[in-house]
């Protein structure tokens, strides 16, 4: 829960469990239905520092090898008030191949303080 104009940095991993290298995987914030008077980006950063491999952006695509487990940063920034309701105001994350197969997801309630 954070106030107009403050940002988050939640983390979010992505194991890859796969035989093969992903190749063109991409990596987007949609808020769903709802329209949210948020900023979303993102960036890949590493796991054990945090510190970002690239600058943040609304959508990133990257390919990683079988058995990688790449940490993503995800960026947030209301301009104004997001009620609390957690299950229409949520945040998608979609890892998605170049043929738009969702490869994972995760999701999470969204708000704002007032």
């Amino acid at each position: 829960m954070y106030r107009s104009g403050q940002q988050d940095l939640p983390a979010v991993p992505f194991p890859h469990a796969g035989k093969t290298t992903l190749s063109s995987i991409t990596l987007s914030t949609p808020t769903g239905s709802a329209t949210l008077p948020i900023t979303m980006t993102v960036c890949q950063a590493n796991a054990a520092t945090g510190q970002y491999l690239a600058a943040p952006a609304p959508t990133i695509t990257l390919s990683f090898a079988p058995g990688a487990t790449p940490t993503f940063l995800i960026f947030v920034s209301a301009s104004g008030t997001v009620a609390h309701d957690p299950d229409v105001n949520r945040i998608y994350v979609y890892f998605k191949t170049s043929g738009r197969v969702v490869e994972g997801s995760a999701s999470v309630a969204v708000t704002t303080l007032n």
